[in-house]
């Protein structure tokens, strides 16, 4: 026992001992006599507070609201700045004798700054790019509160040249080359900015800001129209400004602790689960009142940024980015999709890149229209949920909404360019699966162009025809690709056996896709798989399933080597159609099957067997199906 007590006495003594060493600011450490390298009295000049905004204004010794000068977390201060520049405003109380300051650890002659006024300290000769730090200590007398202030400007970016900062010429002309191709060969304009050390090293502009009329027609040089960029050209962010504001001030706040997204709303709003201030639906049991009152208790910060408005089935995206993935996780859910991006250029251009993703997997699309509204906020804020409601009601078949898109490029009263409209539709409309489809829609397109629906059928039937024959060629490619360009880079994860090793691929990218199908994979085991990394990646990936967890790929990083996963993310990145999964995961099995019974050094027989239970495979998927 009393072993145990000095050891717990010792442990203390320690603690105390460090703690003391960690509050003593290592100048009071070394004396007051220590000599440092000084910056002289002719960086400070007596000044006038000049108003604005500031980086910082703090006090000493009670900038954290202690008095004891003793104590490092009050003296010391730290800030960003540019090397080779800046500034700072020092204003002394009234009683100060004395004190000393260091500004990155190089004393400040502060002889000069005498109490009741206002100073200005050059810093330019000891900033540092980055983080600084100011200390201020041995203040006399000791007791005086706020006795020593100092007003921190931002740091000021100025011009400088590349060759100042380490930059290669050849690779800023290369930059600028590179921009200016993209200009000629299609891209409206440009501006370029680099700052690097607190400087300006690039800052030019090419191109113009309207690069094309409304009938698509570019503006070039010397056109009366022609507008250039330059370094001055302010740009229209749109909907981005909502991703940066939102997600750089909760960023900001989750990252200083101030918040957490998984804190619950009545950690801040107490009331916000309380029966007063919740509307129930008429109807509503006492039961499921009380269970809705718990629910409300634990929503999230993160639950509320995930429902806006009260529409608690929005999901939303960066339509720049959806991927297959997401739209297989969304057929987990849903078999119907409403896409309301924003009306804009940049809300259409997302639309139409959506579609074809969610139609791959299976999934029916429509797409709101709110014009001259830009985005459901808006919308709302205007009219009420209500309105928005029946808006939802009026939205557009996808395929409706597509040729809408196509016909907005044409003129219509112009022959030449109805030719075109229809040509354009044609050609969307030979990617509908169905002729029933076609029909319709190909009805429809020659209402709006004013010509025959005989004449809109024959242009997609042509057109269906050259896409058969491509889709042929292109398959044909596929099947005459050599073995060699089948294999992973890496000699060590070589496949010894293509034919299946894609199958395996296959059959990664379907639950990586859709994690929902290892239920048809009890059966599958990873040593029938012909690549090591393959199996161990499926039995990694089949495990999370499994267990519930999600099975994103950067997840096994931890189990697996960095060349392992470049590969399989390769393997994920391919194309992958999710139109018919189910039975292509039959396929692959069958083809992992039947390879693994062949390196086994089956019999024919088996080989036969092994045939026959692919085939009641593919028969009990085909009688499941509705």
């Amino acid at each position: 026992m009393k072993k145990r007590v000095f050891r717990n006495v010792l442990g203390l003594a320690l603690a105390a001992v460090m703690t003391v060493s960690a509050a003593m600011p290592a100048l009071a450490a070394r004396g007051p006599d220590t000599a440092y390298e000084t910056l002289a009295e002719s960086h400070v000049t007596q000044a006038t507070l000049p108003e604005g905004q500031w980086q910082s204004v703090v006090s000493f010794p009670d900038w954290c609201g202690y008095v004891d000068d003793t104590l490092v977390m009050n003296n010391l201060f730290s800030f960003t700045g540019f090397a080779g520049q800046g500034e700072l405003y020092v204003t002394v109380a009234e009683g100060v004798t004395s004190f000393r300051m260091f500004v990155n650890n190089v004393e400040v002659d502060t002889a000069s700054m005498l109490p009741g006024g206002t100073w200005k300290l050059d810093i330019s000769d000891v900033a540092l790019d980055g983080t600084n730090t100011i200390q201020v200590t041995g203040i006399t007398p000791s007791q005086l509160a706020s006795a020593v202030t100092v007003h921190i400007p931002y740091p000021v970016v100025i011009d400088g040249d590349p060759s100042e900062v380490g930059m290669d010429a050849s690779t800023v002309e290369l930059i600028g080359d590179f921009i200016s191709a993209e200009v000629k060969y299609g891209f409206s304009g440009a501006q370029l900015a680099v700052v690097k050390d607190g400087k300006l090293v690039i800052n030019e502009a090419w191109g113009s800001a309207n690069g094309y009329r409304a009938d698509g027609t570019r503006i070039e040089p010397g056109d009366e129209d022609y507008v250039p960029v330059t370094t001055d050209t302010l740009y229209d962010l749109a909907s981005n400004t909502k991703m940066y504001s939102v997600n750089y001030a909760l960023q900001y706040l989750v990252d200083r602790g101030q918040i957490s997204l998984d804190a619950r709303i009545t950690d801040f709003y107490p009331e916000f689960d309380d029966e007063g201030t919740t509307i129930f639906k008429d109807g509503t049991s006492e039961e499921m009142k009380a269970q809705i009152l718990s629910w409300k208790s634990q929503l999230t910060i993160r639950d509320i940024l995930m429902h806006q408005a009260g529409f608690d089935q929005a999901v939303a995206s960066l339509g720049t980015a959806f991927t297959i993935g997401q739209a297989s996780l969304l057929k987990r859910y849903t078999k119907e999709v409403l896409l309301s991006y924003d009306s804009d250029g940049a809300g259409v251009k997302a639309a139409l890149r959506a579609i074809p993703i969610l139609k791959e997997v299976g999934m029916s699309i429509k797409v709101l229209n709110m014009k001259p509204h830009k985005d459901p906020d808006e919308f709302i804020k205007q009219f009420g949920r209500d309105a928005f409601l029946r808006l939802l009601d009026q939205s557009e078949n996808q395929v409706d909404y597509r040729l809408e898109q196509i016909r907005k490029k044409y003129d219509l009263s112009d022959d030449s360019q109805k030719v075109g409209f229809l040509q354009e539709a044609a050609q969307l409309l030979s990617s509908l699966p169905s002729a029933v489809e076609r029909e319709i829609y190909g009805r429809h397109a020659a209402e709006t162009a004013g010509v025959s629906p005989e004449a809109v059928a024959q242009e997609v039937k042509k057109a269906f025809q050259r896409r058969l024959r491509k889709e042929q060629k292109q398959q044909e490619r596929r099947d005459l690709t050599p073995a060699i360009q089948l294999q992973p880079k890496s000699r060590g994860l070589r496949y010894e056996n293509i034919r299946s090793a894609r199958a395996e691929e296959g059959v990664l990218r379907l639950l990586l896709l859709d994690p929902s199908l290892h239920r048809e994979l009890t059966q599958l085991r990873p040593e029938e798989f012909s690549s090591p990394l393959l199996g161990k990646a499926y039995a990694l990936l089949l495990r999370r399933a499994e267990e519930g967890l999600s099975t994103q790929l950067s997840l096994l990083a931890g189990e697996l080597t960095g060349e392992e996963m470049d590969h399989l993310t390769q393997v994920a990145s391919s194309p992958e159609s999710m139109a018919n999964s189910r039975q292509s995961l039959v396929d692959y099995i069958a083809v992992i099957r039947a390879e693994a019974i062949k390196r086994s050094g089956a019999s024919g027989n088996d080989l036969l067997l092994a045939a026959q239970r692919s085939n009641l495979e593919k028969k009990a998927y085909m009688e499941e199906k509705p």
